[in-house]
């Protein structure tokens, strides 16, 4: 246990708020909206700021995994930061829902 652990803890995090429910609506909407934060530019045609908070949970948790690799759990949250920064990108450009 250690520092880089918490890279393991980011990275579920961003993959939780990423989650969507069958009305289009996912997690991070939710927890944003209700903490205060604007989660589109425009109503729901807009912008989705959603997604660059959830950047900055998995970016955050790349980095520490990256610095901490020899931490518990600092491998697979880097690695699950990875694939997850990738996928979002991938979604968000080519506007697929998952």
């Amino acid at each position: 246990m250690g520092i880089g652990s918490l890279s393991l803890i980011l990275s579920i995090i961003g993959v939780f708020l990423c989650i969507t429910f069958k009305c289009g609506v996912c997690y991070g909407d939710i927890l944003f909206n209700n903490i205060g934060l604007k989660t589109w530019s425009d109503g729901n045609q807009g912008l989705h700021y959603t997604v660059f908070y959830i950047l900055i949970f998995l970016v955050q948790a790349l980095v520490i995994g990256r610095k901490y690799i020899n931490d518990f759990g600092a491998r697979t949250g880097k690695n699950i930061s990875i694939f997850s920064i990738i996928l979002l990108i991938i979604c968000t450009f080519f506007s697929v829902r998952i």
